[in-house]
């Protein structure tokens, strides 16, 4: 059973610098943005994008994609970066501090068109699969541009708060789960997908 996830990034890392890389250092690209991605793999190290986000969204996603893939899933998993774009988990990545929560709405979709988001997030909605599933948040969800006619290619189920929903596919393949006030509950939205997304596995893999 082939299963594709799609997760954010989290403010909260595994690699720590007292001068990550920044929007201004994305922007400027090229050599810049080179020379300062190899002075901070030496200085601070590197990881790949599945285990450098340290936020309880990430955490517990991450406990559903080991147990699925120790009960034999086909697990991908993906992470919506606002510095690097859409990466696969093994992508290696240096400490950075970019994030599309707090962006004005024209800053906003003037990165995410820079990243490619709209027509990379379409490719991979496309794509095969058995099953998809999209935690993401919505800053994030807006950067990507959906609307009701983006083609699926596989189930795709959307964990979301409640005003994101209306930016989101509709049709038969599409699944839109809302969540209630993360602040009333006493737990973080992003703790609050994580987990779903890890109930969605592990219920996932006992079918198998």
């Amino acid at each position: 059973m082939k299963i594709r996830i799609l997760t954010s990034c989290t403010r909260l890392k595994a690699l720590h610098h007292p001068e990550p890389l920044r929007l201004p250092d994305f922007q400027q690209g090229g050599a810049h943005l080179l020379a300062r991605s190899q002075a901070l793999a030496r200085e601070a190290g590197s990881l790949p994008a599945g285990e450098l986000y340290t936020g309880a969204q990430h955490l517990e996603l991450l406990r559903g994609v080991r147990a699925g893939r120790a009960a034999g899933l086909e697990l991908e998993l993906w992470v919506l970066s606002a510095g690097y774009g859409l990466i696969p988990e093994d992508r290696p990545l240096v400490p950075y501090d970019v994030t599309f929560n707090g962006m004005r709405a024209a800053e906003e979709r003037a990165w995410a068109e820079h990243l490619g988001l709209p027509q990379a997030m379409r490719e991979w909605l496309a794509q095969p699969a058995d099953q998809a599933l999209v935690l993401l948040g919505v800053p994030y969800l807006r950067a990507c541009a959906l609307s009701a006619d983006t083609p699926l290619g596989a189930p795709t189920a959307f964990t979301t708060g409640p005003r994101a929903a209306r930016r989101l596919p509709r049709g038969a393949s599409a699944w839109v789960h809302t969540l209630e006030d993360a602040r009333r509950l006493g737990v973080s939205l992003g703790g609050i997908k994580g987990a779903m997304g890890r109930r969605a596995i592990e219920a996932w893999a006992e079918d198998l």
